[in-house]
């Protein structure tokens, strides 16, 4: 039976769908760059004209990715802490451990930054952000009733610097085996530490320097 065209808003859905988990299931195996919309097509089973029927470029169906993997993420930090007070120490343990099991949530958001947004058109970009910023309303939500003692605006500045600090320490934490190696050459000094241990040690220091301010 050959490719039958969706009429309803289900079909539609079910569609790019089957877009998306194509492309997740490309991409955990091959780099975005070896990536294309061809490649995309057949592994979702469609035409190249029916997949440009949802999708114009591979970098708007890698930002529905992105959206995807932070509403997973967001959704873990939900599951993982109980509407309840935690100290400085209990958070900093399960925040570090949950953004630690999202490393492909971080690997993309390194794409996004560095590729998908410098791509986008300026309206493209605009709608983007503002779903990125409700995933982020949400996790503030969460963390506000973990860390009470935080202003609106002081747990804005947490959440948003912690999902900053934890990209970059996901990109130092996850090198090639020639980095290591120019590094081991060159005598440049590598981080010693994990990334759980990073991010331990960022939460600790941020926290207890605002509560005790």
């Amino acid at each position: 039976m050959g490719f039958v065209r969706a009429r309803t808003d289900l079909q539609k859905e079910i569609r790019y769908s089957q877009i998306i988990e194509a492309t997740q299931k490309i991409y955990d195996t091959t780099a975005y760059d070896d990536i294309s919309l061809a490649l995309i097509a057949r592994e979702a089973k469609f035409t190249r004209s029916n997949l440009y029927k949802y999708y114009s470029s591979k970098e708007e169906i890698f930002v529905d990715v992105v959206l995807i993997e932070c509403e997973n993420a967001r959704k873990d930090i939900e599951n993982a802490f109980e509407d309840r007070e935690y100290s400085v120490d209990e958070f900093s343990e399960i925040w570090s451990e949950v953004i630690g099991n999202n490393r492909k949530m971080l690997d993309l958001r390194v794409l996004d930054f560095v590729v998908l947004e410098k791509k986008l058109s300026l309206d493209q970009l605009i709608n983007f952000k503002k779903e990125i910023k409700r995933e982020y309303e949400r996790v503030i939500e969460v963390v506000s009733k973990c860390l009470p003692k935080l202003s609106s605006s002081q747990l804005i500045d947490f959440i948003y610097m912690q999902f900053s600090l934890s990209v970059g320490f996901h990109m130092v934490d996850n090198v090639n085996k020639d980095q290591k190696k120019a590094s081991e050459v060159s005598g440049f000094s590598e981080w010693k530490k994990t990334m759980k241990e990073l991010l331990q040690y960022s939460i600790k220091a941020h926290l207890n320097s605002v509560i005790n301010s």
